[in-house]
Protein backbone atom coordinates (compact mmCIF):
# COMPACT_ATOMS: atom_id res chain seq x y z
CA UNK A 1 0.00 0.00 0.00
CA UNK A 2 1.51 3.56 -0.81
CA UNK A 3 0.90 6.73 1.00
CA UNK A 4 0.99 10.25 -0.74
CA UNK A 5 2.74 12.83 2.09
CA UNK A 6 3.13 15.99 1.97
CA UNK A 7 4.52 18.92 4.21
CA UNK A 8 4.98 22.49 4.67
CA UNK A 9 7.93 24.34 3.59
CA UNK A 10 8.63 25.31 6.96
CA UNK A 11 8.43 21.74 8.44
CA UNK A 12 11.86 20.00 8.98
CA UNK A 13 12.25 16.94 6.29
CA UNK A 14 13.69 14.77 8.07
CA UNK A 15 11.86 14.91 11.03
CA UNK A 16 8.62 14.64 9.14
CA UNK A 17 9.92 11.31 7.32
CA UNK A 18 11.15 10.08 10.98
CA UNK A 19 8.01 10.53 12.12
CA UNK A 20 6.31 8.36 9.30
CA UNK A 21 8.76 5.59 9.12
CA UNK A 22 10.76 5.37 12.03
CA UNK A 23 13.89 4.40 13.62
CA UNK A 24 16.16 2.88 11.11
CA UNK A 25 13.99 3.14 8.24
CA UNK A 26 15.54 3.09 4.55
CA UNK A 27 14.36 6.23 2.22
CA UNK A 28 14.67 6.25 -1.48
CA UNK A 29 15.06 9.00 -3.68
CA UNK A 30 15.81 10.57 -6.91
CA UNK A 31 18.48 12.88 -5.34
CA UNK A 32 16.99 15.91 -7.45
CA UNK A 33 16.62 17.67 -4.27
CA UNK A 34 19.93 16.98 -2.19
CA UNK A 35 18.88 18.83 1.01
CA UNK A 36 15.64 16.43 1.41
CA UNK A 37 18.31 13.56 1.27
CA UNK A 38 20.51 15.22 3.89
CA UNK A 39 18.14 15.96 5.45
CA UNK A 40 18.15 12.28 6.82
CA UNK A 41 21.47 12.62 8.39
CA UNK A 42 21.87 11.49 12.08
CA UNK A 43 18.46 10.88 12.60
CA UNK A 44 18.31 7.12 12.16
CA UNK A 45 17.45 7.39 8.54
CA UNK A 46 19.11 5.64 5.65
CA UNK A 47 19.14 7.19 2.25
CA UNK A 48 18.99 5.24 -0.51
CA UNK A 49 19.87 6.32 -4.34
CA UNK A 50 17.14 5.35 -6.34
CA UNK A 51 17.32 7.91 -9.27
CA UNK A 52 17.30 5.01 -12.32
CA UNK A 53 14.34 3.21 -10.60
CA UNK A 54 12.16 6.41 -10.39
CA UNK A 55 12.65 7.00 -13.95
CA UNK A 56 11.32 3.93 -14.81
CA UNK A 57 8.50 4.51 -13.07
CA UNK A 58 7.81 7.86 -14.83
CA UNK A 59 8.94 6.38 -18.29
CA UNK A 60 5.83 6.00 -20.12
CA UNK A 61 4.87 9.69 -20.71
CA UNK A 62 0.79 10.05 -19.84
CA UNK A 63 -1.81 11.71 -22.53
CA UNK A 64 -1.54 14.74 -20.91
CA UNK A 65 2.46 15.02 -20.59
CA UNK A 66 2.36 14.04 -24.22
CA UNK A 67 0.12 16.72 -25.15
CA UNK A 68 2.56 19.85 -23.58
CA UNK A 69 5.74 17.60 -25.38
CA UNK A 70 4.19 18.08 -28.78
CA UNK A 71 3.85 21.88 -28.04
CA UNK A 72 7.18 22.23 -26.59
CA UNK A 73 8.58 20.28 -29.17
CA UNK A 74 7.21 22.20 -32.04
CA UNK A 75 7.77 25.14 -30.57
CA UNK A 76 11.51 24.77 -30.20
CA UNK A 77 11.97 23.54 -33.04
CA UNK A 78 10.37 26.46 -34.89
CA UNK A 79 12.87 28.67 -32.71
CA UNK A 80 15.37 27.12 -33.20
CA UNK A 81 14.25 27.69 -37.24
CA UNK A 82 14.36 31.26 -36.71
CA UNK A 83 17.33 31.43 -34.80
CA UNK A 84 19.64 29.23 -37.47
CA UNK A 85 17.96 31.57 -40.14
CA UNK A 86 19.09 34.91 -38.92
CA UNK A 87 23.18 33.28 -38.83
CA UNK A 88 24.59 35.81 -41.29
CA UNK A 89 29.14 35.96 -41.96
CA UNK A 90 30.58 37.32 -38.76
CA UNK A 91 27.95 36.75 -36.00
CA UNK A 92 29.45 35.64 -32.98
CA UNK A 93 28.64 32.15 -31.83
CA UNK A 94 27.29 33.97 -28.10
CA UNK A 95 25.14 36.21 -30.53
CA UNK A 96 23.48 33.34 -31.64
CA UNK A 97 22.88 32.15 -28.47
CA UNK A 98 21.30 35.42 -26.93
CA UNK A 99 18.73 35.16 -30.29
CA UNK A 100 17.62 31.90 -28.80
CA UNK A 101 17.25 32.66 -24.79
CA UNK A 102 15.51 35.58 -26.26
CA UNK A 103 13.26 33.65 -28.55
CA UNK A 104 12.68 30.91 -25.97
CA UNK A 105 12.25 32.94 -22.93
CA UNK A 106 9.42 34.72 -23.94
CA UNK A 107 7.66 32.04 -24.52
CA UNK A 108 8.27 30.48 -20.80
CA UNK A 109 11.38 28.55 -22.16
CA UNK A 110 14.62 27.55 -20.39
CA UNK A 111 17.30 26.88 -22.70
CA UNK A 112 19.54 23.89 -20.37
CA UNK A 113 23.04 23.64 -22.55
CA UNK A 114 24.33 27.07 -24.63
CA UNK A 115 26.03 24.82 -27.32
CA UNK A 116 26.87 26.86 -30.63
CA UNK A 117 29.89 25.48 -32.54
CA UNK A 118 31.20 26.75 -35.54
CA UNK A 119 34.05 26.09 -38.52
CA UNK A 120 36.91 24.15 -37.38
CA UNK A 121 35.88 23.99 -33.89
CA UNK A 122 33.45 21.39 -35.12
CA UNK A 123 36.16 18.90 -35.84
CA UNK A 124 37.72 19.17 -32.85
CA UNK A 125 34.87 19.61 -30.48
CA UNK A 126 31.41 17.47 -30.83
CA UNK A 127 29.25 19.59 -28.38
CA UNK A 128 31.15 22.85 -28.36
CA UNK A 129 30.04 25.18 -26.04
CA UNK A 130 29.76 28.63 -27.27
CA UNK A 131 32.52 31.21 -27.85
CA UNK A 132 32.78 34.82 -28.56
CA UNK A 133 33.90 33.64 -32.33
CA UNK A 134 32.52 34.64 -35.68
CA UNK A 135 30.93 32.10 -37.60
CA UNK A 136 31.83 32.09 -40.98
CA UNK A 137 30.97 28.85 -42.90
CA UNK A 138 29.19 26.80 -41.02
CA UNK A 139 27.78 26.10 -37.80
CA UNK A 140 25.60 23.50 -35.43
CA UNK A 141 23.12 24.81 -32.93
CA UNK A 142 21.85 22.45 -29.94
CA UNK A 143 18.67 23.30 -27.47
CA UNK A 144 17.45 21.59 -24.19
CA UNK A 145 14.55 23.67 -24.37
CA UNK A 146 13.17 23.08 -20.90
CA UNK A 147 9.67 23.45 -20.06
CA UNK A 148 6.68 22.29 -17.24
CA UNK A 149 10.01 19.96 -16.56
CA UNK A 150 9.98 18.40 -19.81
CA UNK A 151 12.77 18.64 -22.09
CA UNK A 152 13.37 19.14 -25.67
CA UNK A 153 16.58 17.86 -27.17
CA UNK A 154 17.39 19.16 -31.33
CA UNK A 155 20.23 19.51 -33.03
CA UNK A 156 20.34 21.83 -36.51
CA UNK A 157 23.35 22.41 -38.94
CA UNK A 158 23.41 25.47 -41.34
CA UNK A 159 26.08 26.41 -43.88
CA UNK A 160 26.55 29.69 -45.47
CA UNK A 161 26.36 29.21 -49.07
CA UNK A 162 26.31 25.67 -51.26
CA UNK A 163 26.57 22.57 -48.72
CA UNK A 164 30.11 20.82 -49.67
CA UNK A 165 29.56 17.66 -51.08
CA UNK A 166 31.77 15.68 -48.50
CA UNK A 167 30.13 17.52 -45.65
CA UNK A 168 26.62 16.51 -47.21
CA UNK A 169 27.59 13.04 -47.52
CA UNK A 170 29.01 12.95 -44.30
CA UNK A 171 26.24 14.61 -42.66
CA UNK A 172 23.77 12.39 -44.67
CA UNK A 173 25.46 9.29 -43.10
CA UNK A 174 24.72 10.23 -39.62
CA UNK A 175 21.57 11.30 -39.95
CA UNK A 176 20.87 7.89 -41.87
CA UNK A 177 21.90 6.12 -38.72
CA UNK A 178 19.94 8.88 -36.01
CA UNK A 179 16.93 7.15 -38.36
CA UNK A 180 18.53 4.00 -37.55
CA UNK A 181 17.79 4.53 -34.14
CA UNK A 182 14.84 5.65 -33.97
CA UNK A 183 13.16 2.80 -35.94
CA UNK A 184 15.10 0.62 -33.50
CA UNK A 185 13.50 2.62 -29.98
CA UNK A 186 10.52 0.06 -30.20
CA UNK A 187 8.79 -0.67 -26.86
CA UNK A 188 9.84 -3.82 -25.18
CA UNK A 189 13.29 -3.73 -27.32
CA UNK A 190 16.30 -3.94 -24.26
CA UNK A 191 18.54 -0.69 -24.63
CA UNK A 192 21.64 -2.01 -24.51
CA UNK A 193 20.24 -3.85 -27.56
CA UNK A 194 19.83 -0.55 -29.69
CA UNK A 195 23.59 0.20 -29.06
CA UNK A 196 25.03 -3.18 -29.71
CA UNK A 197 22.65 -4.30 -32.83
CA UNK A 198 22.24 -0.85 -34.30
CA UNK A 199 24.24 2.15 -33.20
CA UNK A 200 27.49 -0.07 -32.44
CA UNK A 201 26.73 -1.80 -36.33
CA UNK A 202 25.98 1.47 -37.88
CA UNK A 203 28.69 3.12 -37.15
CA UNK A 204 31.32 0.37 -38.48
CA UNK A 205 29.17 0.50 -41.48
CA UNK A 206 30.44 4.01 -41.66
CA UNK A 207 33.69 3.02 -41.93
CA UNK A 208 33.93 4.71 -37.90
CA UNK A 209 33.82 1.79 -35.82
CA UNK A 210 35.49 3.34 -32.74
CA UNK A 211 33.79 6.93 -33.25
CA UNK A 212 30.82 5.50 -30.66
CA UNK A 213 33.51 6.15 -28.07
CA UNK A 214 34.25 10.41 -28.54
CA UNK A 215 31.24 11.13 -27.09
CA UNK A 216 28.09 9.92 -25.52
CA UNK A 217 25.52 8.76 -27.97
CA UNK A 218 21.57 10.06 -26.06
CA UNK A 219 19.11 7.77 -24.42
CA UNK A 220 16.11 8.30 -22.67
CA UNK A 221 15.14 11.58 -22.05
CA UNK A 222 11.68 13.30 -20.48
CA UNK A 223 12.18 15.08 -17.23
CA UNK A 224 16.13 15.22 -18.02
CA UNK A 225 18.49 16.05 -20.41
CA UNK A 226 19.45 12.44 -20.42
CA UNK A 227 17.49 9.90 -18.16
CA UNK A 228 20.16 6.80 -19.41
CA UNK A 229 22.93 7.79 -21.39
CA UNK A 230 22.76 4.59 -22.71
CA UNK A 231 25.83 1.69 -23.23
CA UNK A 232 26.52 -1.55 -24.52
CA UNK A 233 26.14 -2.43 -21.04
CA UNK A 234 22.80 -0.67 -19.63
CA UNK A 235 20.00 -2.31 -17.93
CA UNK A 236 16.11 -1.52 -18.75
CA UNK A 237 13.77 -1.86 -21.56
CA UNK A 238 12.25 0.70 -24.09
CA UNK A 239 8.63 1.58 -22.62
CA UNK A 240 5.55 2.32 -24.07
CA UNK A 241 5.34 6.55 -25.25
CA UNK A 242 8.86 6.91 -23.71
CA UNK A 243 11.26 10.08 -25.33
CA UNK A 244 14.60 9.63 -26.67
CA UNK A 245 17.08 11.73 -28.14
CA UNK A 246 19.84 9.95 -29.45
CA UNK A 247 22.51 12.44 -31.03
CA UNK A 248 25.47 9.83 -33.19
CA UNK A 249 28.31 12.23 -34.23
CA UNK A 250 31.23 12.49 -36.38
CA UNK A 251 33.80 14.68 -36.42
CA UNK A 252 32.08 17.97 -38.34
CA UNK A 253 28.39 16.70 -37.86
CA UNK A 254 25.67 15.24 -35.43
CA UNK A 255 22.41 14.55 -35.80
CA UNK A 256 19.32 14.84 -33.03
CA UNK A 257 15.59 14.68 -32.25
CA UNK A 258 13.17 14.09 -29.54
CA UNK A 259 10.91 11.18 -30.33
CA UNK A 260 7.72 9.39 -28.52
CA UNK A 261 8.63 5.45 -28.80
CA UNK A 262 5.49 4.24 -30.03
CA UNK A 263 4.63 0.51 -31.23
CA UNK A 264 3.97 2.27 -35.07
CA UNK A 265 7.45 3.35 -35.15
CA UNK A 266 9.04 6.78 -33.61
CA UNK A 267 6.52 9.89 -33.06
CA UNK A 268 9.13 12.81 -33.44
CA UNK A 269 8.34 15.96 -31.09
CA UNK A 270 10.55 18.30 -32.84
CA UNK A 271 9.26 19.35 -36.15
CA UNK A 272 9.13 22.44 -38.02
CA UNK A 273 8.01 21.52 -41.34
CA UNK A 274 10.23 24.35 -43.04
CA UNK A 275 13.20 22.77 -42.16
CA UNK A 276 14.64 21.28 -45.43
CA UNK A 277 14.71 17.24 -44.86
CA UNK A 278 16.22 13.95 -46.34
CA UNK A 279 14.43 11.45 -48.02
CA UNK A 280 14.46 9.55 -44.40
CA UNK A 281 12.93 12.53 -43.12
CA UNK A 282 15.85 13.57 -40.96
CA UNK A 283 16.57 17.06 -41.11
CA UNK A 284 19.57 18.10 -43.81
CA UNK A 285 21.83 21.00 -43.35
CA UNK A 286 20.14 24.58 -43.95
CA UNK A 287 21.58 26.49 -46.58
CA UNK A 288 21.72 30.25 -45.47
CA UNK A 289 22.88 33.47 -47.51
Amino acid sequence: MRELASWRWIDDEGDRVLRMLGMEAQARGDLADPGLMTSFDGVGITALPWRDEIARLRASLLPREVERYRWLGRVAAEAMSAVCREITGGIAEAEVVADAHHRLKRLGISQEVDIVCSDGRLWHDRHGLYSDRAIDRVAMVVFCAHKWGLVANLTRMIHRGPVPADLAARHRAIADLDRQLMEATRPGVLLRDVFTQTLQPGYAALGEPDAWRDHHQGGSTGYTGRDQRVTPTTDGVVARDQAFAWNPSLPGVKSEDTFLAAEAGPDVLTIDSSWPTYENGRPAILEIG
